[in-house]
């Protein structure tokens, strides 16, 4: 099911007539498909068919937007901002982040580096034209749960709410199997809310 998300995330940005606005939430903690998506979206942005506003994780791995900012670099994109949640980090979880983090070129090598993801969203959605976003999520929703409901900022006096309803157009989720299901789907499930 996984490559099948992937394969329709690539048809979906692909046939659309116009270059597609993308902000890019994701984990890369276990899984592989985490950084494939990462670089679909930027072979897309390098055929023209996106523009990669920013990315995005809620994963607690510390080296995180490290490996992201490497896919991203490896790309030629190294321009990307990227956001985290930040505070208490896992040092000991998944260790591929952390391998591909250290090395592979890259200017962000961990969570230190990156940016305060709620505060980025709210940033690139209040900068962009209304209707315009499409979110796509590729791993837990805790970051959309925190961006709804976040309160207005220097960045924009809406809520996160208001903020979103009018600059998201389409938000894309990943996920093989919904909460009733005899195996739960992990990136559809909010945890510790």
């Amino acid at each position: 099911s996984v490559i099948i998300a992937i394969c329709l995330l690539l048809l979906f940005l692909s046939t659309s007539c116009m270059k597609v606005k993308i902000i890019l939430d994701t984990d890369v903690y276990y899984d592989a498909y985490d950084l494939g998506a990462i670089g679909i979206a930027n072979a897309l942005e390098d055929r023209g068919e996106t523009e990669i506003l920013c990315m995005g994780t809620h994963s607690d791995n510390y080296w995180c937007a490290g490996a992201i900012d490497a896919v991203n670099t490896y790309y030629e994109n190294p321009d990307i901002r990227i956001g985290v949640k930040k505070g208490t980090y896992s040092y000991s979880t998944s260790r591929y982040p952390k391998y591909i983090s250290d090395n592979f070129p890259g200017d962000i090598k961990n969570a230190d580096d990156a940016e305060e993801v709620i505060s980025l969203y709210r940033e690139m959605l209040a900068e962009a034209a209304d209707n315009s976003v499409t979110l796509i999520t590729i791993g837990g929703l805790q970051n959309v749960y925190d961006l709804l409901r976040s309160p207005g900022d220097n960045h924009s006096p809406l809520d996160g709410r208001q903020l979103v309803s009018k600059k998201i157009k389409e938000w894309s989720i990943m996920g093989g199997n919904f909460p009733e299901s005899d195996f739960s789907e992990t990136n559809l499930i909010l945890s510790g809310k």
